[in-house]
């Protein structure tokens, strides 16, 4: 039996730290019989990037790029790639994460016992950058929810997490379909790319893997949940963490591209109208 070819792509802008630490823990991943390969992506970086990663991690394929391509493009050249390489299955995976041992194991196995076509696992907060750090207790520090399962909210057209804030005691531990999961970790079944194609390049940053899960629902694809897997998200890494100047300019002109495509004609003018006026002030 040939064993499955399990990618992980991972895109880098200007975030060795970030990029060097979610190596680091793929270091010390279990593969229990996947054929896992690592591709890094880096997206024209500035920071010396390229120089580190090959000098730190030799025997992990780099793909660059001569200019920023964002979220979309960045990852569509890790995708073509990993697909002319062979894939079954390929993993996006945000390089401001952490992962654990059994992160990927788990997530296949969900996957595949569950007749899931694309899946996030559970996420949590990387320990100190919670939304509401003192509102926890240090030994609830790395078990605070970014992300137990999602859907689309199509009053608000904003993707919104089951399970965010919450402090894990069991509560999401159980497999569910849904509508919307994460890029922050998203494994994707071969077969989505070929029928439905790549992420959007409509889409610079945010709402890229938001239009890809409702490209696969609409096309008759599964998307799961799968608890029995986690990592760690320090959550907006790239563009100055949740709530920033850069991350609010990256996600309005993309949320209201996605609604003028997607979403009821009431929201597609709520929306304008909101659009609007904040360019008024």
């Amino acid at each position: 039996m040939t064993k499955p070819h399990l990618a992980v792509i991972i895109l880098n802008w200007n975030g060795i730290k970030d990029t060097l630490e979610c190596l680091d823990s793929l270091t010390q991943t279990s593969t229990q019989g996947l054929h896992f390969h690592t591709y890094v992506v880096d997206n024209a970086s500035t920071d010396n990037s390229v120089s580190i990663i090959t000098t730190k991690f030799p025997h992990i394929q780099l793909l660059t790029n001569s200019s920023n391509l964002g979220y979309a493009g960045g990852n569509n050249v890790g995708i073509k790639q990993a697909l002319q390489d062979g894939a079954s299955h390929i993993v996006l995976l945000n390089n401001d994460t952490t992962v654990a041992k059994h992160t990927f194991t788990r997530l296949y196995s969900g996957v595949t016992t569950h007749h899931f076509h694309l899946a996030s696992p559970k996420i949590y907060f990387y320990p100190g950058r919670e939304f509401h750090l003192k509102s926890y207790r240090k030994s609830e520090l790395g078990h605070i929810i970014w992300y137990a399962g999602g859907h689309i909210d199509w009053n608000t057209v904003i993707p919104s997490h089951i399970g965010v804030d919450e402090f894990d005691h069991g509560q999401f531990n159980h497999f569910a379909e849904t509508t919307f999961a994460t890029g922050c970790c998203l494994l994707i079944r071969r077969q989505v790319f070929d029928r439905i194609g790549l992420l959007s390049t409509a889409y610079h940053a945010y709402f890229e893997d938001t239009e890809f899960c409702l490209r696969a629902h609409r096309a008759g694809f599964r998307i799961g949940f799968i608890p029995t897997s986690h990592l760690w998200h320090k959550n907006a890494g790239s563009s100055g963490g949740s709530g920033s100047t850069t991350q609010t300019k990256l996600v309005n002109p993309s949320r209201l591209r996605f609604a003028l495509r997607y979403a009821p004609l009431r929201t597609k003018l709520a929306v304008l109208k909101n659009h609007f006026l904040k360019q008024t002030y």
